[in-house]
């Protein structure tokens, strides 16, 4: 048990002055499973998507959107996967083309219409 706790120790004073004894990740990796992590974080897998969503048609998905935007001025990206099911970088390239990015102020983080698709939305909810 006492060489357990020498060699510990030699290797966390090793792992602090890095410079000075570069080990190999393997060796690192053996040593963990071996002697525990000692107050290291376990890693934790990433969660891969269970299902693959799939992109609709650009027209249908542009009718989508402005039917959200008409509910709620100011949408996240997370919010808006959610709501239409779509792949977040297919959304991305839409919002691109319909909103503008809010990068500061109150709404920062949050996709808006554009002042010219905003002017049509309002005319067709006066109707």
């Amino acid at each position: 048990m006492r060489i357990k706790k020498q060699v510990a120790s030699f290797f966390f004073r090793c792992l602090r002055f890095s410079s000075a004894a570069k080990l190999s990740s393997a060796a690192k990796l053996q040593f963990f499973e071996y002697y525990g992590t000692k107050g290291k974080k376990p890693v934790v897998p990433v969660k891969a998507p269970d299902v693959k969503r799939t992109r609709r048609d650009h027209s249908e998905l542009e009718d989508i959107m402005f039917k959200l935007f008409e509910r709620q001025p100011n949408w996240t990206l997370k919010q808006l996967v959610q709501e239409t099911d779509q792949p977040a970088q297919f959304l991305k390239e839409i919002l691109n083309e319909l909103c503008v990015y809010n990068k500061r102020g109150s709404n920062q983080g949050t996709y808006e219409l554009k002042p010219e698709y905003k002017k049509s939305v309002e005319e067709t909810a006066a109707e």
